[in-house]
């Protein structure tokens, strides 16, 4: 039996989508998901060797495609791009409240 695209949608599409709907609270972004779930299984379904596979290979990559999701929304901070220089000042007082410390110590 060779498997087709639309075979794979018309028994699974259904599964999938609650799958992610349950992980991902914007059904825009669940349906998009779903999209792009069903995009690379039209792109790779024939590097699928054994068809018994097919469903584990479905929700693997589904489940790939939830991280990426979450994994792109995840903020990042922005660094500076240069800090402003201490004084001198500032850094002699470090320098001894380091000294200070170290002396303790020994």
């Amino acid at each position: 039996m060779t498997l087709t695209t639309d075979a794979v949608w018309s028994d699974f599409s259904q599964r999938l989508g609650a799958l992610i709907r349950s992980k991902v609270a914007d059904p825009a972004d669940a349906d998009d998901i779903l999209q792009d779930v069903f995009l690379k299984v039209h792109l790779r379904l024939d590097t699928l060797q054994d068809e018994s596979r097919l469903a584990p290979w479905l929700y693997q990559i589904t489940r790939n495609a939830i991280t990426d999701y979450y994994r792109s929304r995840r903020q990042t901070i922005e660094l500076q791009e240069s800090y402003p220089a201490e004084s001198a000042a500032d850094q002699t007082t470090a320098e001894r409240q380091l000294a200070g410390g170290l002396q303790e110590m020994i």
